[in-house]
């Protein structure tokens, strides 16, 4: 049956029907979209954002241990030397009360293995600092400086490595939700003007 042969009032009908349906479909697709580009928005600004600010704070702690490390050999004074212990001790549970919040963060299989990682050496290189402090109080100060310029740095270095590697990490997957949230916007604004086009025609 041709539409034609219709009467007005059912032609009317069919016709803003099918408006309505467009409409419908173009308001519950906008909908889904807009939740797409919510979350890969929300996976940067409560994911890789604070595991960036995290990984800093590790990264600015590690490097005062180094800076006390390398006090407990030059400044012998008796009370400057418990003032460097205490600070040094400060530092490392301040690491320690950062990391569940980081750990909470962790999305990806790669990072997870860099964490682990980071926390292995950490625990190597809290030995050495522990070897450092014994050495320190029994004033062997060739051996104190052999052990900062040999083993503590490469431990330290190897620390900074694993926490750039980690920044990148979260920079990389920060770059790909922003990426994802345009192209998810190009797609959907490409659909409702298609659509908005097609309804106005139907009009």
């Amino acid at each position: 049956m041709s539409l034609r042969t219709l009467n007005i009032a059912p032609r009317a009908f069919l016709g803003f029907a099918l408006i309505g349906c467009l409409m419908l479909f173009l308001g519950t697709f906008a909908l889904i979209q807009m939740g797409k580009i919510h979350a890969a928005t929300e996976r940067i600004t409560q994911d890789t954002l604070p595991s960036i600010k995290s990984v800093d704070d590790f990264t600015q702690l590690s490097l005062r241990l180094r800076v006390h490390a390398y006090r407990l050999l030059v400044n012998r004074d008796p009370v400057a030397q418990q003032r460097t212990l205490d600070a040094m001790a400060e530092r490392n549970r301040k690491i320690d009360e950062a990391r569940p919040g980081y750990e909470a963060l962790i999305s990806m299989a790669e990072e997870r293995a860099a964490y682990d990682q980071y926390i292995d050496m950490l625990t190597q290189h809290r030995q050495l600092e522990s070897r450092l402090i014994e050495l320190s109080r029994s004033n062997q100060l060739d051996t104190m400086q052999e052990l900062l310029n040999t083993q503590l740095m490469d431990s330290a270095e190897k620390i900074n490595a694993t926490l750039n590697r980690l920044v990148q990490i979260n920079t990389r997957y920060a770059t790909e939700a922003a990426e994802e949230a345009a192209q998810l916007y190009r797609d959907a604004s490409n659909l409702v003007m298609a659509l908005l086009t097609l309804a106005t025609a139907l009009t």
